[in-house]
């Protein structure tokens, strides 16, 4: 999980860097910070600290860096869009063996999932390159709403737009697609000798499967540590490769373990070390994007 987050640190300076430079060391203790608080507070919380932590840092916009934020996640989209793929064209010999109802789940989830990507890639790219263009098309959308929602919403995208810097380079637009391939490659390979240390041999298809099927199930807000979600997306995954009913329980409980508690004990070590708590920077990070909706 260490590894990951390192990965993800690199990469979050990468996207920072045309409005800001902050430190690998600093990047990882607020992407440390944002993961743990993911775990031990409800409805994805982290998504809101990290932006005011890296504000308070960088004297940034806090929708600036939220941008940031919501780059990362169309990058892990991507990726694994590109995962599902592969699962979905190896299907077929493993299919029949499996269950094909959460097999038929799987693939109309993915193609919601690309459909959501493709849009939200399309309004960065366009906000990123065709500024105007785009903001017209917002405008056009916004006709219906009162006039001071609307000058609101237009704020904010203005801001928001400032953090989309990193996609108007190509070569940085390569290395963040890099940093974040390797991210899921170093997930996958974690959960292939997950399975090789319970006495299974899950293969490229079976732990791609697994991965996808996971990081979906936690992807939208929910209760803390997604305990529950978690299990029920790695046992039914497993299934789904033939693997039995107690085998798969293990799995699924050893792997949230070793993913989880780890990130959760530093960023309670880190959030110490920042003079403040959990539950107080995600209520500051909440009022602080409302107070620039206010103020847009």
């Amino acid at each position: 999980a260490q590894t990951m987050n390192v990965i993800r640190a690199a990469r979050w300076c990468l996207l920072l860097e045309p409005m800001a430079k902050l430190s690998l060391w600093r990047s990882f203790v607020f992407t440390s910070i944002h993961f743990g608080s993911n775990v031990l507070l409800p409805a994805r919380a982290g998504e809101f600290i990290k932006p005011l932590l890296a504000k308070r840092e960088t004297k940034v916009g806090f929708s600036g860096v939220f941008a940031t934020v919501v780059l990362e996640r169309i990058f892990d989209l991507i990726c694994l869009l590109c995962v599902l793929t592969i699962v979905l064209n190896t299907i077929g010999p493993v299919a029949a063996q499996g269950d094909q109802k959460w097999i038929g789940r799987l693939q109309y989830f993915g193609i919601l999932m690309a459909a959501i990507t493709a849009v939200a890639t399309m309004v960065v790219i366009g906000l990123a390159v065709k500024r105007e263009a785009t903001i017209s098309l917002i405008k056009f959308f916004l006709k219906p709403f009162p006039q001071s929602i609307a000058d609101k919403i237009l704020g904010l995208v203005d801001t928001f737009i400032s953090g989309l810097a990193a996609v108007r380079c190509i070569k940085r637009i390569t290395l963040i697609f890099f940093w974040s391939m390797s991210l899921w490659t170093v997930n996958l390979v974690y959960f292939y000798l997950a399975g090789l240390a319970l006495g299974f041999d899950l293969g490229l298809f079976g732990t791609a499967l697994v991965q996808v099927a996971i990081a979906f199930a936690v992807a939208l807000p929910q209760g803390p540590g997604f305990i529950g979600v978690y299990q029920v997306a790695a046992e039914v995954s497993l299934r789904i490769v033939n693997i039995s009913v107690s085998p798969a329980k293990a799995f699924a409980i050893i792997s949230w373990i070793f993913s989880t508690i780890p990130t959760a004990i530093l960023a309670i070590i880190f959030v110490s070390q920042e003079g403040a708590s959990l539950t107080e920077l995600s209520r500051k990070g909440q009022e602080l994007a409302v107070e620039e909706g206010a103020s847009a």
